[in-house]
C-alpha cells in the first residue's frame, strides 16, 4: 500500500518545483489572422502555424481563422504556415498592439493548371509539428468506393486492433470532421460512415480534457483523436451510398442470405447531417462492414477480430447531428441495432494441472457446450452541447445513455473429464433469462475566465448511473459415473437436481465533483488549487424462488445448494483537495499535482442478515507529467500517477454463489483496498521527407493488496463422490507487477509501392492466487505484427497482414505452460478492363497449445467475387461473391485465464453466396470551383499565362 516514506520523497521535488517560478514576463500581445486557399477562397482547416521555428504554435480552425497568444510586444518573429498539398509560406513581422490582425493569407496549391501551364511538385505524405501530425490523403490510394478506414490503415502509424484504431501505439478515443466532434466514441462508426475520396487529410493529435483546454493549462491528461478534414470546407454537399444484396446458402444450412442498408451526409457550413442503416442475415453489425476490411485485427489473445461468433439477424439505424454559432456547438448521435442470435459455442477449459489433498495428480478438462438463442434491443445516445454563456464563461453538457432489452434462452451441458480417463460427471443446464440494463454517464462543467489571462475558475461534476435486471430461471441435472467418448458432448440424460428462479437488482452510481482555480504566476508559470468531493452508493439483491411441485409455482426454499435472499449496499463518501503546478514553455510542458481525499466506506448487508461495516481509508493521489519536443518532429511524454483501489462490492459477498453448478464463488467482506502506481513513457519520431514514423511505449505497473482468487476443487455432495466443483476465493495478496514495451514503425517500400507498418508488443506480468498453495504465475506475451498495405493506384488496392502471437506462463506451483496463435491474411481488389472487378480474401490460422489438443490447430478460408462497375463514373456496382468457398468455416479463439487455458469453437454462416448492386453519389465530384481572389493573381511578364503570386501574401504592419 501508498506509504507516508514514498510520500516524503515526493513532497519536496513537489514543492521546489514551485519554488522555481520565474518573475513577471514583459508584455505579450495576441496575434490573429485567417488563411485560405487561393485556388478556391476555402478555409484551410488545419494548416499549421508556427513561430519563430516552433517556439510558439497552432492550427487554423474549421473557419480558416488562427489565434495565437503570449507573443512578445515589439519584438520582431517569423511566421511560417504549412499544409499539405499548398506551397509554404514564410515572412516576418513585428506585432506593436494586441490583439495584433495580419491580413488573409491565401496559399497556392502545390500543383496547380491555370490557362494551361501546369505547376507540380511531389505531394508530400505528412508534415509534424510537436505532436500533431497531418497526413495528405492525396498520398494514399484506395479504390474508388473505399470508406475512410481503408484509407486510414494505409497510414504510417495508424492500425486496426481489436476493433478500435490505434494510432502511434495508442487507442484513438475520439474522431472529429472538420473539427467536429463525429458519433461520439464510436470510433469505427465514424470511420464506416465517411467515403475516402471526401477526405482531404487527416490530423492525428493528442486532445486535452475539457477542463484543461477551456482553462489552458496543460495538467498531462490526453487522449488520442482523429480529425478528419474533408474537401468539402465551406461549401454544401450531399454524400450517398446504398447497397442491396441477395443469395443463398451453399452448405447445410439451406437459407436465403441478404444485406441492405446505406449512408446518407447533407453537409453546410455550419451543419452536417448523417444517417447510416443496414438490415441483413450475415451477421454484419454496421453498414459498410465487410469481411474484406480489417482481416489482419487480432485481440489481446491472438485471435482475430473480425470473426462472427453464431448466425445473427441484426437491423441497426444512426445518425449524426452537428451545427455552431457564435454561442452553441453541439454534436450528438443516436444509434438502435436489433439482434437475433442463434449460437452454438463449445468450449474445452484446460486446468493447468495440480495436485489433490492425497498428493495425486489432478489433470482435469471441463467440457462446456452452449445452445444459445437471444433477441438483445440496444439504444445508444449521447451529445456534447458546448454554450459560451459570454466571452468569459464556457459551460459543456457531454451525456452518454445507453438502454438494453435482452429476452435470452441458453441449455448448457457441462463434462467433467480427468484426462487419465477416470470417471466423471455431467450437469445439465436450462437458463432462460430476461435482462433489463441501463447506463447514464458524462460530464457537465463551467468555466469562468477573468481579464487577467491564464485566472480562471471551473467546475466539473462527472456521473455514472447505472442499473441491470438479469432475471432467469435454471434447470440443472447430474449424472454420475459418466464416461464419454473423447470428443461427445451431448449423450445421455440425468436426474433433475434443482429447478429454481432467480431475479437480481445490480446498481451503480457515482458521483465527482472537482473545482478549479488556476493563478498565473508568471508567462510559463501556474499553479492549480483543487477541491474534490466524491459520492457512490452500489447495491446487488438476489432473490430465489425453487420450484415447489405442489403449489407448481417457484416458492420453496433450496435444500442442496442453499439459495435464498442475498442483499449487499456499500456507500462511498470522499473530500478532500490538492495543489497543482504548471511549466509551459515552447518545447517543454511540465505538470504536477498532489490531492489527498478521505474515503468513508460503508458495507450494508440486510440478507440473509443484517450487518454494517465501516472503514476509513485514506487516499493520495500524486500525479507527474511531462511533455518535451526534441525537434519539430520528435517529442518525448512521461507519466506517473498513484491511485487506490477498492474492491468490488460483488466481491464482497458474505456467501457462496452457487448459481453456476460447476463453478463456485465465494466472497470476502474482509477485502483490503489496494494502491496502484503506474508510469508511461512515449516516444514519437517522423521523418517527412523519408515517409516514416517510428513510436516506442514503455509501460510499467505495481499494485499492493492486489485482489486475485484463490482456486480449488471440492466434493460439496457426499453422495455423489464424482462431483467435482471449482471453488474460486476472493483474497488480497502482494506480488503483482507488470512491464511492457511496444513498437512501431512505418515506411514506405517503393520498390512494391506501398506502405509497411511493422509492430513489436512485448509484455511481462506476475499476478500471484492461490492454487492450493501460494502461486505466482510470471506471464510473457509477445505479439509481432506486419501490414503491407498497397499505394499502387485506385484500381490496384491489396493488404498483407500477418500477426503472430506467443505465450508462455511459468507458476510457482503448477506446470509450465505455452502457446502459439498464427495469422495470415491477404486481400486484393483490382479493377480492370472496363470496369470488371475482382476481389479476393485468403486467411491461414494456426494455433498450437502445450496442454490442449482437442481442437485442429489450422484451417485456411477463402472468400472471392467478380462484378462489374457501370454508369456514368462507375459509381454503380454489381458483384457475385462466394464466402467461404472451401466450406472450411470453423470459429475457433484461445483464451489465457488464471487458472486454465480455454478452447472455444462456435458456429459460422459457412459457405454463401452474395449478388450485391451498390450505388454511390458525392457532390463534391462535380464541384465548381470559384475564381481566384484577384489579391492572389498575377498576369506573367508574357500575358496571358497566370500563376500565384506568393510573396506578398502577408502584410508586415
Amino acid at each position: 500500500m501508498f506509504t507516508f516514506a514514498l510520500m516524503k520523497r515526493i513532497l519536496p521535488i513537489f514543492f521546489i518545483l514551485f519554488a522555481s517560478t520565474a518573475a513577471m514576463g514583459q508584455s505579450l500581445v495576441t496575434v490573429t489572422g485567417s488563411v485560405l486557399s487561393a485556388a478556391d477562397s476555402s478555409a484551410l482547416v488545419g494548416a499549421v502555424i508556427s513561430i519563430n521555428e516552433g517556439q510558439l504554435h497552432t492550427l487554423v480552425g474549421a473557419k480558416g481563422h488562427f489565434l495565437i497568444t503570449e507573443m512578445p510586444r515589439g519584438k520582431q518573429a517569423r511566421i511560417d504556415i504549412t499544409y499539405l498539398g499548398f506551397e509554404p509560406l514564410a515572412a516576418e513581422f513585428t506585432p506593436t498592439s494586441s490583439p495584433y490582425s495580419l491580413d488573409t493569407i491565401f496559399m497556392a496549391p502545390l500543383s496547380s493548371l491555370l490557362d494551361a501551364v501546369v505547376v507540380s511538385a511531389p505531394i508530400p505524405m505528412a508534415v509534424q509539428l510537436g505532436d500533431t501530425t497531418q497526413f495528405n490523403a492525396a498520398a494514399f490510394k484506395t479504390n474508388p468506393d473505399a470508406d475512410a478506414d481503408e484509407l486510414v490503415i494505409k497510414m504510417p502509424g495508424i492500425v486496426i486492433q481489436e476493433g478500435k484504431i490505434e494510432a502511434q501505439g495508442e487507442p484513438v478515443r475520439r474522431i472529429y470532421v472538420d473539427g467536429k466532434l463525429f458519433f461520439g466514441t464510436d470510433v469505427m462508426a465514424a470511420l464506416k460512415s465517411i467515403p475516402a475520396d471526401a477526405v482531404e487529410s487527416v490530423q492525428v493529435f493528442d486532445e486535452l480534457t475539457e477542463q484543461a483546454r477551456l482553462a489552458g493549462i496543460e495538467d498531462g491528461e490526453t487522449r488520442k483523436a482523429l480529425n478528419i478534414i474533408t474537401k468539402a470546407r465551406a461549401h454544401r454537399h450531399d454524400i450517398v451510398r446504398l447497397e442491396a444484396s441477395a443469395g443463398h446458402d451453399l452448405g447445410p444450412l439451406d437459407r436465403f442470405r441478404y444485406l441492405a442498408g446505406g449512408n446518407y451526409s447533407h453537409i453546410e457550413d455550419k451543419s452536417r447531417l448523417t444517417v447510416t442503416g443496414v438490415s441483413n442475415n450475415v451477421s454484419t453489425l454496421r453498414f459498410g462492414q465487410d469481411d474484406q476490411n480489417n482481416a489482419g485485427e487480432v485481440d489481446s489473445n491472438g485471435n482475430p477480430r473480425n470473426q462472427q461468433s453464431g448466425i445473427q439477424n441484426i437491423n441497426s439505424i444512426g445518425g449524426n447531428y452537428s451545427f455552431d454559432n457564435k454561442k452553441l456547438r453541439f454534436s450528438g448521435s443516436y444509434f438502435y441495432n436489433n439482434k437475433d442470435v442463434d449460437l452454438w459455442r463449445k468450449t474445452v477449459k484446460n486446468f493447468y494441472p495440480t495436485t489433490n489433498n492425497q498428493g495425486q495428480q489432478i489433470d482435469q478438462v471441463n467440457h462446456i457446450t452452449d445452445l444459445q438463442h437471444f433477441v438483445q434491443n440496444n439504444h445508444r445516445l449521447d451529445f456534447r452541447l458546448e454554450w459560451h454563456l459570454s466571452e468569459k464563461d464556457v459551460f459543456i453538457l457531454s451525456p452518454n445513455v445507453s438502454y438494453t432489452d435482452t429476452d435470452y434462452s441458453q441449455a448448457s451441458k457441462y463434462t467433467w473429464v480427468m484426462k487419465n480417463g477416470d470417471s466423471t460427471r455431467r450437469t445439465l443446464s436450462h437458463n432462460p433469462q430476461d435482462l433489463r440494463s441501463y447506463y447514464l454517464s458524462g460530464n457537465a462543467m463551467f468555466t469562468h475566465r477573468f481579464e487577467k489571462k491564464g485566472r480562471n475558475v471551473s467546475a466539473s461534476l462527472t456521473y455514472s448511473l447505472s442499473d441491470r435486471h438479469p432475471d432467469k430461471y435454471v434447470m440443472d441435472e447430474y449424472k454420475e459415473n459418466f464416461r464419454p467418448a473423447r470428443h461427445d458432448w451431448m449423450q445421455g440424460g440425468g436426474d433433475l437436481i434443482e429447478n429454481y428462479y432467480q431475479t437480481q437488482t445490480v446498481d451503480n452510481n457515482s458521483l465527482r465533483l472537482r473545482l478549479s482555480y488556476s493563478e498565473p504566476v508568471s508567462v510559463n508559470h501556474r499553479v492549480i488549487v483543487n477541491a474534490i468531493a466524491m459520492n457512490e452508493w452500489n447495491s446487488n439483491d438476489t432473490r430465489f424462488g425453487v420450484f415447489n411441485p405442489a403449489t407448481e409455482k417457484y416458492d420453496s426454499l433450496s435444500t442442496r445448494w442453499q439459495l435464498g435472499p442475498k442483499a449487499l449496499h456499500s456507500r462511498n463518501y470522499a473530500g478532500g483537495g490538492g495543489l497543482g503546478y504548471s511549466y509551459v514553455r515552447s518545447r517543454l510542458t511540465f505538470y504536477a499535482d498532489m490531492n489527498y481525499q478521505r474515503i468513508f466506506r460503508t458495507l450494508y448487508v440486510t440478507e440473509p442478515y443484517q450487518n454494517t461495516t465501516r472503514k476509513e481509508i485514506d487516499d493520495l493521489q500524486p500525479g507527474l507529467s511531462l511533455r518535451y519536443s526534441l525537434q519539430k518532429k520528435k517529442y518525448l511524454r512521461l507519466r506517473y500517477y498513484g491511485r487506490t483501489v477498492l474492491p468490488d462490492i460483488n466481491r464482497m459477498q458474505d456467501y457462496v454463489d452457487r448459481t453456476n453448478p460447476n463453478t463456485w464463488y465465494e466472497g470476502n467482506p474482509g477485502l483490503q483496498s489496494g494502491y496502484r502506481h503506474s508510469f508511461d513513457l512515449f516516444y514519437n519520431a517522423s521523418n517527412q521527407k523519408r515517409g516514416t514514423n517510428f513510436t516506442l511505449t514503455l509501460t510499467a505497473a505495481a499494485i499492493s493488496n492486489y485482489i486475485t482468487s484463490s482456486t480449488s476443487f471440492i466434493n460439496p455432495d457426499s453422495t455423489a463422490p464424482n462431483q467435482s466443483v471449482t471453488l474460486i476465493k476472493w483474497l488480497n495478496l502482494d506480488g503483482y507487477y507488470m512491464a511492457g514495451a511496444a513498437a512501431t514503425y512505418s515506411i514506405p517500400v517503393k520498390t512494391l509501392r506501398s506502405n509497411l507498418n511493422l509492430t513489436l508488443d512485448y509484455r511481462y506480468s506476475r499476478v500471484p492466487s492461490m492454487y492450493k498453495v501460494l502461486n505466482y504465475g510470471g506471464t510473457s506475451t509477445g505479439n509481432l505484427r506486419v501490414g503491407l498495405t498497397s499505394n499502387i493506384s485506385p484500381q490496384v488496392d491489396f493488404n498483407f497482414y500477418s500477426s503472430t502471437f506467443v505465450s508462455y506462463t511459468g507458476n510457482s506451483a503448477l506446470s509450465d505452460t505455452h502457446y502459439i496463435n498464427q495469422n495470415l491474411s491477404y486481400s486484393l481488389n483490382l479493377i480492370f478492363w472496363k470496369g470488371l472487378v475482382f476481389n479476393t480474401l485468403i486467411t491461414w490460422k494456426y494455433y498450437y497449445t502445450s496442454i490442449s489438443d482437442y481442437m485442429p490447430n489450422n484451417q485456411l478460408l477463402v472468400n472471392a467475387g467478380i462484378g462489374k462497375k457501370f454508369l456514368k463514373r462507375q459509381n454503380g456496382e454489381l458483384r457475385l461473391t462466394v464466402y467461404d468457398c472451401l466450406n472450411k468455416t470453423r470459429n475457433m479463439f484461445h483464451y489465457v485465464q488464471s487458472n486454465s487455458i480455454d478452447d472455444v469453437e462456435s458456429n459460422a454462416l459457412g459457405r454463401y453466396a452474395l449478388l450485391r448492386f451498390t450505388y454511390r453519389f458525392n457532390s463534391m465530384w462535380n464541384r465548381n470551383k470559384p475564381a481566384l481572389p484577384p489579391s492572389a493573381v498575377k498576369k506573367s511578364a508574357t500575358g496571358g499565362t497566370k500563376r500565384i503570386d506568393t510573396k506578398n501574401l502577408i502584410i508586415t504592419h
